[in-house]
Parts: structure tokens; C-alpha cells; sequence
């Protein structure tokens, strides 16, 4: 909606001259590369939100890649990324203080929640993709991909996207270096403790020299 919208009470600009304007990176988690289908480009995969959701979707992601400013950056970071990285299980409940208390740690306590229990982990797609989009690629043990000039074309009928090589354009997409690595520098940000409850701070994460489990712990 953005996008195709015209000047209002709050700007002389049309919505898409704003974002050339104001945003300087946008960062997505959607879609797999250098091809494939994934639910958030398509509204909601396989999972019953019926077909109006699926077209509505896909034709709004397909709008928002082609018709994004050239002039702000695109990070697509894929399925395959994600699912190769897991936070919030065993390794960052021991590191995080009183893990069972929200008024420490109301992340772990929410991750114990969501899970119904503790040492279980999740999948990290949209957790890495925000650090990407704060810190930089580096700070999710990523790097923007250095052989894929291009952009990443969506169809708008059914929400599956193919890397379109061309020439060098303002998109790129994720690679994961280390999966392990990757989750630590998650649990990590994930347990700091409350700047309004002071508490002891968490440990050093374990050796990121190893690999993950594609498995919840």
C-alpha cells in the first residue's frame, strides 16, 4: 500500500519517492535461493489460509520487488538460512540468569512458553534476519552473497521466486557461514538482562567451532 500511494497530510511525497527518501535498507525474510518457495512470499504455504491470501500475498511481494527504490537496499534471507540455525535452546537457557523468572529474563521466559518447555530450540529465520538488518551480515555469521549479481524475481501468481542473474543491482541475498555461530550471537542478544532488574550477566556462549543440529535439542 505504501508503495502505490500519493502524497498526504504529512508529506508532499507519493509513497514510493518516501522510501527512496527515508529507508536505506530492507531486510526480508522470504523466499529461498537461488530458487524455491517459501510461505511468507505466498501467504502462509501449505497451512490452510486459503486461496484469497495466497494471490493477495504473492501479488504484494511480487510488487514490492520489482518496484522497490533502486536507491535503498534489499537482503533477502532465505528459508535455507534459517533452518540451519537454532536459538533458545539448552546452550541459552544455562547462559541466560534465572531463565524461569520474567522479571530477569523475559525472553527466555517467553521462548520456554512458546516451546511448552525448556532446552528446546527454534528455528531462526526471522530472529537472524533482524541482526542482519541492525548489525550487518557479519553479525549473524553471514555474508551477502559475492557471486550473485542480480535481482530476485517473485511470481505474482504464486509466490515463488527465482534469482535473476544480471547486472550488479541494489539486491542481494544471504549465505550462513556458521550455523553455531550464528545461534550464539542470537542467545546471546536474547539474554541480556533488564537494564530495570539487575542481574548477574550471562556466561561466555560454548565453542563456535561446531555445527548445529537441524533438530530441536
Amino acid at each position: 500500500a505504501l508503495l502505490k500511494s500519493g502524497p498526504d497530510e504529512y508529506s508532499p511525497l507519493n509513497g514510493r519517492d518516501l522510501v527512496a527518501q527515508k529507508v536505506a535498507l530492507l531486510a526480508v525474510m522470504g523466499g529461498a535461493y537461488p530458487r524455491g518457495t517459501e510461505c511468507n512470499l505466498m501467504g502462509g504455504g501449505d497451512q490452510g489460509f486459503g486461496l484469497h491470501n495466497h494471490e493477495v500475498a504473492s501479488a504484494a511481494s511480487s510488487y514490492v520487488a520489482a518496484h522497490w527504490p533502486t536507491s535503498s537496499k534489499i537482503i533477502w534471507d532465505g528459508y535455507e538460512v534459517g533452518i540451519e540455525v537454532q536459538s533458545g535452546g539448552a546452550g541459552f537457557q544455562k547462559r541466560c540468569p534465572s531463565v524461569a523468572d520474567p522479571k530477569y529474563n523475559p525472553c527466555a521466559a517467553a521462548m520456554i512458553n512458546y516451546e511448552r518447555g525448556p532446552n528446546k530450540s527454534r528455528y531462526a529465520w526471522d530472529p537472524l534476519t533482524t541482526l542482519v538488518a541492525v548489525k550487518g551480515a557479519a553479525a549473524g555469521s553471514t555474508v551477502e552473497c559475492s557471486h550473485c549479481d542480480g535481482i530476485n524475481i517473485i511470481n505474482k501468481k504464486n509466490g515463488s521466486n527465482a534469482w535473476q542473474d544480471g547486472p550488479k543491482s541494489n539486491e542481494t541475498y544471504l549465505v550462513l557461514l556458521n550455523s553455531t555461530t550464528a545461534g550464539n550471537a542470537l542467545d546471546m542478544l536474547l539474554c541480556q538482562r533488564s537494564k530495570l532488574n539487575p542481574h548477574p550477566a550471562p556466561s561466555h556462549p560454548a565453542d563456535a567451532s561446531g555445527t548445529s543440529s537441524r533438530h530441536p535439542q
